[in-house]
């Protein structure tokens, strides 16, 4: 994927590193307009703490943009709620979102949107 992103020549930086609940160094403190975490918050993959991180490479008043199938949100709601509490982000949406139309799979996730206020 990263070579496919270098091939279009728009980005100014292009990295690879894991978001966990340590600071990339790589990236300083309110650098990107927005963020958008689709497919990877669950449990096993991106742990609750990893939402610091996500305020805080996101400026003031950026936009944070994820989904969560219902089943994981038990694992973040905590963290969720805590970053709220703590005037860090605020809630604009929450949606349910079709997702699979396989009984295998989960029928539905959730999207959601928050403001960063404060890193």
């Amino acid at each position: 994927m990263l070579k496919e992103a270098k091939k279009r020549n728009i980005y100014k930086r292009i990295f690879c590193v894991a978001l966990t609940d340590k600071q990339i160094s790589e990236i300083q403190t309110g650098e990107f307009d927005g963020l958008i975490c689709a497919g990877t918050l669950l449990a096993g993959h991106i742990k609750a703490a990893a939402l610091d991180e996500m305020v805080r490479i996101v400026k003031h008043g950026g936009i944070i943009c994820f989904n969560m199938r219902d089943g994981q949100l038990d694992d973040y709601l905590e963290k969720i709620n805590e970053l709220e509490r703590t005037g860090r982000w605020e809630m604009i949406s929450k949606n349910a979102v079709s997702f699979f139309e396989t009984e295998e799979m989960p029928r539905e996730t959730y999207a959601f949107l928050f403001r960063v206020l404060r890193n």
